[in-house]
């Protein structure tokens, strides 16, 4: 049986996180997938924009659980997120403030 697959989707500035996190996905029994991207990207995948490179959309799209870092002063994306979520059939499983 395989394990519940785990992405993160991270910008640049938030990499130095990624190591801690993904540990702790591990430790959980989740595999986990990574994917950077410029902050523009990260905040259309968390609206669940299907106009984002690949690489991003595959880690997205095989995962039961998704976390996307950013910035602080990019947290009023997040209050939309659950809404965007929910009308893809998603629950909203994790909120990380970085």
């Amino acid at each position: 049986m395989s394990n519940a697959k785990a992405c993160l989707v991270f910008t640049r500035r938030l990499e130095s996180k990624v190591p801690e996190i993904c540990k702790n996905l591990v430790n959980e029994g989740f595999d986990v997938c990574t994917a950077v991207a410029d902050p523009e990207v990260v905040e259309a995948a968390q609206l669940g924009s299907i106009s984002v490179p690949e690489y991003v959309k595959v880690c997205i799209l095989n995962s039961s659980i998704c976390i996307f870092l950013i910035p602080e002063k990019n947290l009023n994306v997040c209050r939309r997120l659950p809404d965007t979520l929910g009308a893809q059939g998603r629950k909203l499983s994790l909120s990380l403030k970085t």
